[in-house]
């Protein structure tokens, strides 16, 4: 593991301690990087091998924070070849995740603030891609080998043939699916909530393309 200290020292970032934190499913280290006990970065480390996976991610990123998005400032992005790594620096979001905020407030707060989600992932889905990829046969290709899967371990559903039977008379619908940045990790546990409001949308890790409305699953 690359020296935390090393990082602070090699981009001067006006930093005095640091912590790691555990929470969450991200495979990548995660640090909060604090200035007079404030808060001020996250730091996120990798194996080399996501290293153009995370660079992408960045350059995201940054167009997200461009379009009013409430994430992360994507600050610096990093690879260390000796040290087998690369790692982002964002600007720290602060509040309490959604899954812990959410429960303590009323109903009418809980749904505002599940509006201001939706309008914030109106903007992420602002963006598109640059290449031409043929979601509907990436898709479809994705539904028939978890078909096979289920049928190669015997798996069996209620009202199967009939779902079944319905997903094959209108997948078609979704050639005509719009094609955009995906979340691909929206859940409560992913927003943060500050004076009982959305604050931040974290953990773009998962990020992926193909109709927004996935983003709904």
């Amino acid at each position: 593991m690359i020296n935390i200290k090393d990082i602070i020292s090699y981009h001067a970032l006006p930093v005095d301690t640091y912590k790691e934190l555990e929470s969450g499913y991200s495979s990548a280290k995660k640090f909060k990087l604090y200035s007079e006990n404030k808060p001020l970065y996250l730091l996120k480390i990798y194996n080399i091998e996501k290293r153009d996976r995370i660079k992408l991610q960045f350059d995201l990123l940054k167009k997200h924070y461009e379009n009013n998005v409430l994430c992360h400032q994507p600050i610096i992005f990093e690879s260390n070849e000796e040290e087998q790594v690369c790692y982002l620096v964002l600007s720290y979001i602060d509040g309490m995740s959604g899954d812990t905020a959410l429960p303590t407030l009323g109903t009418d707060l809980q749904y505002k603030i599940g509006e201001q989600a939706g309008k914030e992932l109106r903007k992420i889905h602002l963006i598109t891609q640059d290449n031409s990829s043929n979601w509907y046969k990436e898709r479809l290709e994705k539904y028939r080998n978890k078909i096979e899967t289920c049928k190669k371990l015997g798996l069996t559903f209620y009202k199967q043939r009939f779902i079944e039977s319905y997903i094959d008379k209108n997948i078609s619908i979704i050639k005509n699916s719009p094609v955009c940045f995906q979340h691909d990790d929206f859940h409560p546990q992913n927003l943060i909530i500050k004076d009982k409001k959305l604050n931040g949308i974290i953990d773009f890790d998962s990020f992926d393309w193909g109709d927004p409305l996935e983003d709904f699953f």
